[in-house]
């Protein structure tokens, strides 16, 4: 029919030169457009020449005849352009380039040169009565363009040749072969695709090599005869050692085909039964049944849907095409509820109850624990949607999330999106989205999270098309703007500000912080606030960190941190690394303290060095002031075990001196802490070991071992000598409770604190101890403390019961044996000051001379406002003295008397001190010597001993009248000054004195006259 058409074209160009030539090419052109089934233009004939110029569907596709005979024909055939212009002869697609030739007397036989796809094929066709052949020769076929050129979906590569030889009257035969070739990311070596067809009967079958499977078979076959066909695909798949099977057979007639597929691939099966096909009507129906198992195996499934999906599932489906219309329906409840998809009319349907989540979880094989069950339903239609979705609860790992109600409704060009949902983050109490041209989006939704207290607002808009977009969020506890933010060429950038004020961040003053972000390969943000006094920058870039804070002020930081301003001067921080791995440093060259909060007034440089992996925090702190000063330390944190272990020297400078301690410790963070802590200097140690922390509960042991406390004197405000071990007991939980013991001073002393209540009980305390303590040579020689001090802390209320008995002193008097014993009373527990007398009458230190106190009593009482004398006193072998007294609670003194006593507790000689106990003044004096006296002597205290001499006599009975009798009578008596020459005391002197009247009692306490 072809042969007769192109004859019919050529009779056209006979009858052109006998009639007219537009006729001619209008004659022609529809005959060749018949012929080939596609346009064709006839741009230029030359009748002379015999010679056609043309295009073929295309007017790029050009086509040139030149006829050099008529008879027999013969003609060159050149054409250049797309080889689809000749798709009734064959299908692909390329740039092509075809030389030939024609010949036609009793056979027709064109031979032909065809250049494309990067190939040379050589075609023949012979034409005789009862036969077409065709040979075609194609060599070195790339695959790749021909996928390129021809918008294949199938990846593939390789160089492929092949022959064919065909016959329409005799057997037939295509061979295609390639030594290697590349199918869907799978390598094919020696492949061999054999197309035959014998007595009307098509066979076909191919043999190949392959890495990944062992060829078992591949073929099909059609019975032209009987009308059907069967064909299977049998693989071995090497990494499972699992079949791979393709089955397919069926049958036809006229009108209908039917047929049944089968699909297996290792343990799994698709079954496609009742397979029915209208050859007229082209309508189909079929029952799909669908048996996957363990889908971690199967790989083909994986490149399909680039999604590696674990464990079993199977569905039930019905598939019908009829009158153009498409019918499914799908059921499923592998995934625990009801799933069922009908699509009808065109309209997409799905309906979903009490589908499990966590089942979905675990056909993806997330790692994150997801439950819930959805309720689902809704329609597709010609670009309509109607969704919802909603699930009473939602969990996704340890976070639950509740009332989560989803609705998507409209056309896809102005889709609307609403939302709401509560979490232990945020509360979405409504939300809008607007898609709109699917390119414009706007958001703006109302929500309340865990950390903040007032409702924030959201808003949003952005541009798909553009590449643009911004957010801006607000409440009253913060803002946030991010702008400017533009999607070019893979990368997103972008400017943001942000201010947190200091309900939501817990600061005292609010922090501005702005900054710029992208993403390309990596995600860069840059975060700057001046809000600290210097400057702060973070730089992340993808898992880069970087930190520069230069000239913090402290105590701005101090401030917005709300912590007391204890310290100001410059802070600088630097810290470089990845979230993987990052080095910091602190460093501050001068910290000022502030004297008020810490007591010391010091400047100090700072710096602290370290490093933070995912194993450990590791850091070695310094610091140097004119005190105290540390070397390079070692910390060390790791992160598993939750185990600290630290080792800092600390250097401590005084007066020329110094001193090296080490502190080392171990402490484990587990959910129990534990830790011991010990600080060392040569010999001596303190150790506070055991500590536990459990359910809010302290306790700990406490052991201190000190060989020589005088070492430390020159790094403390009072001085202390001698040995000290003490141990003790911590623990807490709604109260403190403390228990310290020790027996460095010969008895037993014992400190207890309970929640706000000291006890202090002292038993059968050594006073040349307690002496020893506090001077480097003691001068007490025997003697014993006993007492109790009872004190509570919150209402600052307490009373003091101690006592002393038999302690001899040499080389001081009595006075100021009483000033060195102050402080074993427990004064200076109660800030009473340093001394009771500053003003010592003792003359010189004289080893010869001893002082034997008989008993000491020191009972006081503590309130809020003072400190007041109950019973105060002493006695020695001749003398006894007694203090009344009111002190303020800083040591003012509101009401001061120490009193020598007579027999019936009478003041003999009455003091009166005024100012602070710390550095008392003299009042004046009285008493019943002073009355004999008639005036006082100069300074009671303060004479050297020499107080009232009775003349150039000496009478011992004096004295023993005195304190037995009372002075009753006049008598001649002298008062002498200092500078007197050396004279007997008035206690000592044998001469009566005689006081007239009776005297007032100034103690009745439990001390005893000596006599």
């Amino acid at each position: 029919m072809k042969i007769f058409l192109m004859y019919s074209a050529l009779i056209l160009g006979l009858s052109g030169v006998l009639f007219f030539k537009s006729f001619l090419v209008y004659g022609m052109e529809k005959s060749l457009t018949k012929l080939l089934e596609t346009p064709v233009k006839i741009k230029k004939l030359k009748l002379s020449s015999l010679e056609l110029y043309g295009s073929i569907k295309e007017d790029s596709n050009n086509a040139y005849i030149k006829i050099n005979s008529l008879y027999p024909l013969q003609a060159d055939v050149r054409y250049k352009g797309n080889a689809d212009a000749f798709k009734v002869y064959e299908p692909l697609k390329a740039d092509a380039e075809l030389k030939g030739s024609v010949y036609y007397k009793d056979t027709l036989v064109v031979k032909a040169e065809l250049l494309a796809l990067g190939t040379k094929s050589v075609i023949e066709i012979k034409s005789f009565s009862d036969d077409l052949e065709v040979l075609v020769d194609i060599k070195d076929l790339n695959l790749s363009k021909l996928q390129d050129e021809n918008n294949i979906s199938t990846p593939m590569a390789g160089i492929v040749d092949s022959t064919v030889n065909y016959h329409t009257d005799k057997d037939s035969v295509i061979i295609i072969t390639s030594s290697k070739i590349n199918i869907f990311g799978e390598s094919f070596e020696d492949v061999e695709l054999h197309l035959s067809e014998v007595e009307n009967n098509l066979y076909s079958w191919a043999m190949f090599k392959a890495k990944a499977f062992d060829y078992k078979g591949i073929w099909f076959n059609y019975d032209e005869q009987n009308k059907s066909f069967d064909g299977e695909v049998d693989l071995r798949y090497k990494d499972i050692n699992k079949d791979i099977k393709f089955r397919i057979e069926g049958e036809h007639n006229s009108s209908i085909l039917t047929s049944q597929v089968t699909v297996a691939v290792a343990e799994s099966k698709i079954n496609i039964k009742n397979i029915v096909y209208g050859i007229d009507t082209h309508d189909i129906t079929a029952n799909i049944g669908i048996n996957l198992r363990k889908l971690q195996t199967n790989t083909f499934l994986h490149q399909i849907l680039g999604q590696k999906l674990y464990g079993d599932i199977k569905a039930d489906a019905n598939f019908e095409y009829k009158n153009k219309t498409i019918k499914a329906d799908c059921y499923t409840t592998s995934l625990g509820g009801a799933l069922k998809l009908v699509y009808e009319n065109k309209i997409l349907r799905w309906k979903a109850y009490d589908v499990d989540l966590s089942k979905v979880v675990k056909l993806l094989d997330l790692k994150q624990k997801i439950e819930s069950k959805l309720i689902t339903q809704g329609s597709f239609q010609e670009g309509h949607l109607k969704a919802h979705l909603k699930t009473d609860k939602l969990v996704i790992q340890n976070s639950e999330i509740k009332d989560i109600n989803f609705t998507a409704m409209g056309d896809l060009k102005d889709l609307n999106i609403t939302l709401c949902l509560v979490s232990e983050y945020a509360t979405v109490k409504s939300s809008h989205l607007r898609i709109k041209n699917f390119d414009t989006l706007t958001l703006a939704a109302k929500l309340t999270t865990a950390y903040t207290k007032d409702e924030i607002t959201l808003f949003s808009n952005s541009s798909l098309e553009k590449k643009t977009a911004d957010l801006k969020a607000e409440s009253s506890e913060f803002k946030l703007n991010i702008f400017k933010t533009y999607y070019a060429k893979e990368k997103l950038s972008g400017n943001y500000t942000t201010v947190i004020y200091p309900r939501l961040s817990g600061l005292e003053e609010k922090l501005s912080v702005k900054g710029d972000f992208s993403h390309k390969d990596v995600f860069s943000l840059l975060a700057k606030t001046e809000d600290l006094g210097g400057m702060a920058k973070v730089l992340i870039q993808g898992d880069k960190l970087f930190i520069n804070a230069s000239k913090l002020d402290v105590q701005k930081l101090l401030h917005t941190l709300k912590q007391p301003i204890y310290a100001d001067g410059r802070l600088d921080i630097q810290a470089k690394g990845s979230f993987h791995k990052l080095a910091f440093a602190f460093k501050s060259k001068d910290i000022h303290l502030n004297k008020e909060l810490t007591t010391v007034d010091e400047n100090l440089s700072f710096m602290m060095k370290g490093e933070i992996d995912k194993h450990s925090l590791s850091f070695s702190p310094q610091i140097k002031n004119r005190f105290i000063q540390t070397s390079l330390g070692d910390f060390r944190y790791f992160f598993k075990k939750k185990q600290l272990n630290a080792k800092l020297p600390i250097y401590l400078n005084n007066k020329g001196k110094s001193r090296e301690l080490l502190v080392q410790a171990d402490i484990n963070f587990n959910k129990n802490i534990g830790a011991n802590i010990f600080i060392k200097h040569k010999w001596d140690d303190v150790s506070f070991k055991n500590i536990r922390y459990e359910d809010k509960k302290l306790s700990l042991d406490i052991d201190l071992d000190i060989d020589d406390l005088s070492q430390y004197q020159e790094f403390s405000t009072q001085a202390f000598y001698g040995p000290l071990k003490l141990k003790g007991k911590l623990s807490k939980k709604d109260k403190i409770n403390l228990l310290l013991s020790t027996s460095s001073f010969g008895g037993k002393l014992q400190v207890r604190l309970k929640d706000k209540d000291l006890h202090i009980d002292m038993h059968k305390i050594q006073v040349i101890k307690v002496d020893h303590l506090l001077k480097e040579k003691a001068s007490s020689q025997s003697g014993f403390i006993n007492g109790t001090v009872e004190y509570n802390l919150k209402n600052k209320e307490g009373e003091t019961h101690l006592r002393a008995e038999n302690i001899e002193i040499k080389g001081i008097d009595i006075d100021k044996s009483l000033k060195e014993l102050k402080d074993a009373l427990g004064l200076n527990i109660f800030a009473m000051g340093d001394s009771l007398i500053k003003k010592r009458f003792l003359n010189k230190d004289d080893a010869n001379l001893t002082t034997k106190i008989k008993e000491i009593v020191f009972d006081i009482d503590i309130t809020p406002e003072l400190i007041r004398s109950n019973d105060v006193a002493l006695s020695t072998k001749f003398s006894r003295f007694a203090v009344d007294m009111d002190l303020k609670l800083n040591g003012d003194i509101k009401d001061f008397e120490v009193a020598i006593l007579d027999y019936q507790g009478c003041a003999i000689i009455k003091q009166k001190l005024k100012g602070n106990i710390q550095n008392p003044q003299l009042v004046n004096s009285t008493g019943s010597a002073v009355l004999v006296l008639g005036k006082a002597p100069k300074e009671i205290l303060n004479t050297g001993g020499k107080i009232i001499s009775a003349g150039a006599g000496l009478i011992d009975s004096t004295a023993s009248f005195i304190w037995k009798q009372g002075l009753r009578q006049n008598s001649e008596v002298t008062l002498i000054e200092d500078t007197l020459q050396t004279g007997g005391n008035i206690f000592s002197s044998g001469k009566d004195l005689i006081v007239r009247g009776k005297c007032k009692v100034f103690y009745s306490g439990v001390v005893k006259p000596p006599f």
